[in-house]
C-alpha cells in the first residue's frame, strides 16, 4: 500500500482525535464501499463472506464509535471491541484460507443448529417440538448429518484465536500488526466483560477504609474511552485495508493511506 502503519501511541489517550478519526472512516465507508463486486481472482462464496463481515464490523464499529462519543459505557463498548476483533479477524483469515476451511466456516450453522436445538430439547421437549414443523425438523438433521463430521470439537477451526491473529496479519503492509498487538494487548483482557468474571467489577467497588458504606459507581476517564476508540480505530482501518485492496485493488489507496497519517498524528486532521 505504500505506507508504514506504525500506531501513534502518544495520540491513543486523546479522546477527541480518535473519535474525530472514527467519523472520518465511517465517512470513509459510506462513500467507497459501495457497488462492490466480486473480482475474477476470488470465489464468489468467500467475497460474500468477507463482505458480509465486513458489514457487520462497520456497524459495530459504528455502536462502539457512538456509545464514547455520548456515554461513559467503557466496559460495554469493551464487549463490543472483543466482538469487533473476531469479525475482523475471520474476515481477514478467511480471505487467504485454503476452500476447507472456507466451507467449514460457512456449513458451521448447519451443525450448530442442531446441537443447540438438541440441548432446548433436553431442557423443554414440547416447547423445542412445537418451534419446528416436521419437515424443517428433517430438514435440519440432514444438513447436521451432512457436516457433522467435520466438527468432532464443536468448532468451525481448531486454529487458535492467537495463531489466527499472526496468520491475517502477514497479509498487512509492514508495520501494521493489528491483530497481534492487539491479542497481547486487549483481546484476552475484554473477555473479562464479555463473560463478567469478577476483573468486570473490580472497577466499581470502593469500599471506605474504616469498614463503613460500600459504594458500587464506575469512574470513567476520558483516556480510558479515548483507548477503547484507538483499538476500534485500528481494527477499522484493517478491514477497511482487506475490502479495499481486495474489491477495489488501488482506487482508494490514497484515502486509505491519507485516513492512517492522520490518525498517526503524521498529517493534519482536515
Amino acid at each position: 500500500m505504500g505506507i508504514k502503519v506504525e500506531p501513534n501511541r502518544g495520540l491513543r489517550g486523546n479522546l477527541t482525535h480518535q473519535l474525530v478519526v472514527a467519523k472520518k472512516l465511517l465517512g470513509f465507508v459510506e462513500t467507497t464501499m459501495l457497488a462492490w463486486q466480486t473480482p475474477p481472482h476470488l470465489d464468489r462464496r468467500k467475497a460474500a463472506i468477507l463482505m458480509a463481515l465486513a458489514d457487520k464490523s462497520f456497524r459495530t464499529f459504528e455502536t462502539i464509535h457512538y456509545l464514547m462519543e455520548t456515554t461513559i459505557a467503557v466496559d460495554d463498548a469493551g464487549a463490543l471491541l472483543r466482538i469487533l476483533y473476531e469479525s475482523v479477524l475471520n474476515a481477514a483469515f478467511l480471505l487467504n484460507a485454503d476452500n476447507q476451511t472456507v466451507d467449514n466456516y460457512a456449513d458451521f450453522f448447519m451443525y450448530r443448529n442442531q446441537r443447540d436445538h438438541e440441548l432446548f430439547a433436553q431442557i423443554d421437549p414440547a416447547t423445542a417440538e412445537a418451534a419446528l414443523t416436521r419437515e424443517e425438523t428433517a430438514t435440519m438433521r440432514r444438513h447436521s448429518d451432512s457436516v457433522k463430521g467435520r466438527y468432532s470439537h464443536g468448532k468451525w477451526t481448531t486454529v487458535s484465536i492467537e495463531d489466527m491473529a499472526k496468520k491475517a496479519d502477514e497479509q498487512f503492509p509492514p508495520g501494521f500488526k493489528v491483530f497481534a498487538y492487539l491479542y497481547a494487548g486487549i483481546y484476552r483482557q475484554l473477555s473479562a466483560h464479555v463473560h463478567s468474571d469478577v476483573r468486570s467489577i473490580q472497577g466499581r467497588i470502593r469500599e471506605s477504609e474504616d469498614g463503613g458504606p460500600v459504594w458500587i459507581q464506575r469512574a470513567v476517564s476520558d483516556t480510558e474511552r479515548a483507548r477503547v476508540m484507538h483499538a476500534a480505530n485500528f481494527l477499522m482501518f484493517a478491514i477497511c485495508f482487506t475490502v479495499t485492496s481486495t474489491f477495489y485493488g488501488n482506487r482508494y489507496v490514497p484515502d486509505w493511506n491519507s485516513l492512517v497519517l492522520q490518525w498517526n498524528g503524521n498529517e493534519k486532521v482536515s
